[in-house]
This record gives C-alpha cells, structure tokens and sequence, in this order.
C-alpha cells in the first residue's frame, strides 16, 4: 500500500480508535482519580446545584461512566489494555466534573486545604484529555465543554470561556440539536420510549447551551451571542416534556429560555455594533448614536416587562425566592436583574454625558432610571440573603459581578441622590468574596478603588466607598430580607448587626414583589436632560468633569473586559 493510502487511511480512522489512553496520561489518571466516594459526592453537588437550571449532567449516562472507569482502574496492572481502551471523552467528562464541583464546594475553605484553586489538577487533566477534532458529538462532549466553560468562567479566563461556549454552540448546530428533530417515533412501546428520551435529553441540552452562552454576553458587550433565537425552531422545554424522573427542572429551563431572547434582543441593540448599515450613506455621530441608543433602551425596557416580566414573573409575587439548597428561582431573577441593569444603565449615564442630545420621552427614561436603580439595590438584597443563608458561591464569578453591577449603578443613584444605604454592604460583601481568593471579586475591588478616586476628587458628593469594612463588622441588616418597592428596595426594622444576624440561626424570608412604579404620575412636561438631572445640576464644571471621565471609565470595562484590567 502506498505511503499515501495509509494517511489517507489514518485520516479515516473512526474517533474511537484515537481515543486510547497512551502512555503517561492514565498513569497520570490513574493518580488524580479520587476515592469514588468523594468522585460521587462531587457530580452530585453539581447536579444538585444546576439540576434546577442547565441541564450539564445525566445521571443515567455518568454513574455507569463512573462505575466502568472505577472497575478498569481497580484492575490496571492485571488489564492495562481494558485500562487503555477507556474512552476519553467520558474521562474528560469525569474530570470536568470533579474540578467544578470541588470549586462549588469551596473546598479550599471547607475541607481547610491549601490549595488555592479548588479543582485546578482535575480541570488541567480534563483539558489534556479534551480532544475537539471528533466527528461523532455525543450530548456528554457537549455538557464537557459547557462545564469546563463554567469552570473556566469562575478563574476569569473570558476568551477560555468564549472558546468553550462556542465549542458546545457549534457542536449543538452539527448535531442539528437547534432545528426540530425528523426522528419517527415508531416501534415497540420500549423503542418509542428510549427515543423520547433521547428527543428529551437533546432538547435539554441545547436549550441549556443556548441560555448559558447567550447569559454570558451579559458581560462580554462586545461580543454577539452565538445563535439567535429565530434561528432555531427547536422544541421548547416545555413542549411535550418527558418526566425522566431525575429531579430535572424544565419550567425553569424554559423561563431562562424565554428571558434569554431579550437579553439577546438587547445587547445587539444596546451594545451591538449596530450602527453600521449595508448603506455607503448612514449617521454616524456621537449625538446620533447616543439618541439612538437612548431610544433602544425604553423599547428594550418596554419589551422585556410586557413580554416577560408582567407574564412570567408576576407570579412569583411574594414568593420566597429561598427554598431548600437550589437558587433556581433567585438565578433567574438575578439574571433578570442584571438585564435590568444593562438596558437602564446606558440612561443613567447620560446624565454625565457632555452636549448629551435632547431626548424625547423624559419622563419615561426618568422611570426607567429608577426602576434600574430600585433593581440595583434589590440585587444587592438577594445577595447579601445568599451569604446570611450560606448559600453565596464565595468563588463564583456570577455572584460577585452581579453584586459588582448592583453597586456601580447604586453608587451612581447616590450621586444623583437616590439612595446610598446598601453600598456600603454589597461593598463589605465584594471585600468578603475578594478576601477569600475570589478572582473576579479581586478585580473588582480594583476597579471600585478607581472610582473611589475619582470620587475623592469631587467635594459635592457626600461620600466615599469604605473598602475595608467587613462584612461581620457591617452596622445593619435587615431583620427580615423584605423586598419592597422602596427606592432602597429595603424593610428596615430594628436592624441588628450582620455577624450577631448570622449567629442567631434566623433563616431570613425573601421575597419578591413587582416593581411598582413610583414616578407613574410624574408630569410629562420634562423637556430637557436638566429637567430630570437635578441631582449635579449644582455640581462646579470641574466635578462634572470628573464624572464624565468616570463614567468613561466603567463604560469601557463593559467593552474590554480583560482579566488584567
């Protein structure tokens, strides 16, 4: 045979073959395998973590990986060539697993290790083990690129992340996951049934693919989302759902879903680079674009509380948002929330913004301003309610920088004169995260010494950020975690302090309630930005100044967020 046939031939060679274990790395596998109590222990942490949410493990699928991979090991010296033909994938999976759920764990301050990267020997084995050149995508290389994104995102590593997202969205579009599935559900009653809960497990998969990248653009606002909703015709979770008996949410899966579309929708419109047109001739200047910009945010805003505020959340009006051990139902308001945020906060800014243009619909951006700065403190509420519940992801990068988006829209509120009272503890509780090796929290806190700064430069505002208080040591806290419609978002009712709170094994009750809004009669003759700017209408030009460079600053965090910022 020619030499060429044989590449040629070797080219061919089906994915299973090149899947052997060679050499060194199960012996290296060999060593990192943990005791298979403690390998259990850590996929069900993950799996009751996110089970409620994404669907990232099947339990059918990994408990028999889990069993065959023990059994080949157990027997290594005797069956070194059953140990070789172990699938690496499933490997791969295993300790992708193991490394996210050492990092959900803690374990570093739980199990009182050293090690300060909780999961990083088991995550650095998964990345020599993950193989991207396969042909033939399973749902397990799927949910292995999902879960090492998910890791990834924890250690700040943000183009690790984008790469692992992407991996898991294009294998869903190889696969066909995104369109409707054309399987015929024929044969006997047992066949029809493994193929309904093959159509159920796809369905899962992508839909938690499609929510988890597309929520991942909420902070990367320079980079488009993956797929676009219209793009798919794919079943929704709540079609025709198969009950697989395994403790899988779908009805949160189908809200994040729904949510997902208008944080899609908004981030191309607010933060989208879509001013460009296939025209030679279109408006491109700083006044054009901010009008614009101005413009998408209220029918944004209008969007998402018509279309899924006022159907899906209104339910949950005074419903505790914390029940047993998932954050299922305080993820997706969070994730809510900082949608929120996003699409208000623009406004916000153009309160600081030099020869801003003249905008229409004043009083509606002054309601939108509120209503982002009423969600900012309730953010920052729900948080403060995770750490006295212990139920705060210390590590996690989506706690810390939804806290982080609560205070830098509430600092801005204070400076307009809007409330300052919960800074001082999403503060106390960003030092907390940061104190205890959270890296995203680390950079954070530099970025609030930043504006500390620029702060201190300007004497008509009547405060500054204390960024050494601790959290134990924080004067007040809410008796209870009542979220009301308050500017603050707050109950206050003889506060005790936090640390004694903790110690009283209180369990705080948190609900939430519809925003209500409270400028709904305000007068609709605003004509002018100053109309609803009073709050530094009296600042000298010289601080005005200040916190125009200010506000550039953190805008731009939102354009290169970079781990070395």
């Amino acid at each position: 045979m020619l030499s060429g046939d044989m590449g040629l031939e070797n080219f061919l060679l089906p994915d299973f073959v090149t899947d052997l274990l060679q050499g060194k790395m199960y012996d290296l596998a060999y060593h990192k395998l943990p005791e298979k109590s403690h390998a259990l222990t850590l996929i069900h942490k993950v799996n009751n973590t996110y089970s409620g949410e994404f669907y990232l493990l099947d339990m059918e699928t990994i408990i028999p990986i889990v069993d065959d991979v023990y059994e080949k090991f157990d027997r290594r010296n005797a069956f070194s060539d059953v140990v070789r033909k172990t699938n690496h994938g499933h490997l791969c999976y295993l300790f992708s697993t193991f490394a996210f759920g050492e990092q959900l764990l803690n374990s570093h301050m739980v199990l009182n290790l050293k090690v300060k990267i909780p999961g990083i020997e088991y995550f650095l084995l998964a990345l020599q083990l993950a193989h991207l050149n396969r042909e033939e995508i399973d749902l397990c290389f799927i949910q292995t690129a999902l879960i090492l994104g998910l890791y990834s995102v924890n250690l700040n590593r943000y183009n690790t992340v984008y790469n692992f997202f992407g991996v898991a969205v294009r294998s869903t579009l190889a696969k066909g996951l995104h369109r409707k599935s054309e399987m015929k559900l024929t044969g006997t009653p047992e066949e029809i049934f493994v193929k309904r809960k093959l159509l159920e497990k796809m369905k899962r998969v992508f839909w938690s693919v499609y929510v988890i990248d597309t929520t991942w653009s909420t902070h990367r606002m320079s980079l488009p989302v993956h797929i676009n909703y219209v793009d798919t015709d794919a079943d929704l979770p709540l079609d025709d759902p198969l009950d697989l008996q395994d403790n899988f949410d779908v009805n949160f899966l189908e809200l994040n879903v729904h949510l997902s579309k208008y944080i899609a929708k908004s981030m191309k419109l607010i933060h989208g680079a879509n001013m460009r047109t296939l025209s030679v001739s279109y408006v491109n200047t700083a006044q054009f674009n901010q009008k614009q910009q101005a413009k998408n945010c209220l029918s944004c805003l209008r969007e998402l509380v018509t279309c899924f505020e006022e159907p899906y959340l209104t339910e949950f009006d005074r419903v505790r948002l914390f029940t047993g051990e998932r954050r299922s139902l305080t993820n997706l308001f969070l994730r809510f929330h900082q949608l929120v945020i996003i699409i208000t906060r623009p406004l916000l800014f153009l309160v600081f913004i030099r020869d801003a243009p003249r905008l229409e619909n004043p009083s509606e951006i002054l309601q939108a301003i509120v209503k982002g700065i009423h969600v900012a403190h309730t953010q920052i509420d729900i948080i403060l309610s995770f750490y006295a519940n212990q139920q705060l992801f210390v590590l996690g990068f989506w706690d810390s920088q939804h806290l982080f988006s609560a205070i830098m829209v509430a600092i801005i509120g204070a400076i307009i004169g809007k409330g300052f009272d919960r800074i001082p503890h999403g503060v106390a509780l960003l030092k907390y995260m940061a104190d205890h090796n959270n890296i995203n929290a680390l950079n954070c806190m530099k970025k609030l010494a930043h504006v500390n700064e620029f702060l201190l430069q300007t004497p008509e505002i009547g405060f500054t950020l204390n960024l050494r208080q601790s959290i134990e040591n924080i004067d007040l806290i809410p008796s209870e975690f009542g979220i009301n419609s308050s500017s603050s978002g707050l109950d206050l009712v003889n506060p005790p302090p936090l640390a004694a709170f903790i110690k009283s094994n209180i369990n705080p009750t948190v609900t939430w309630r519809p925003f209500e809004d409270p400028v709904s009669s305000t007068p609709s003759s605003y004509s002018s930005r100053e109309d609803w700017n009073e709050g530094i209408s009296n600042y000298s030009s010289h601080s005005k100044n200040i916190l125009f460079n200010m506000i550039n600053s953190i805008q731009s965090w939102d354009v290169y967020a970079d781990k070395n910022e």
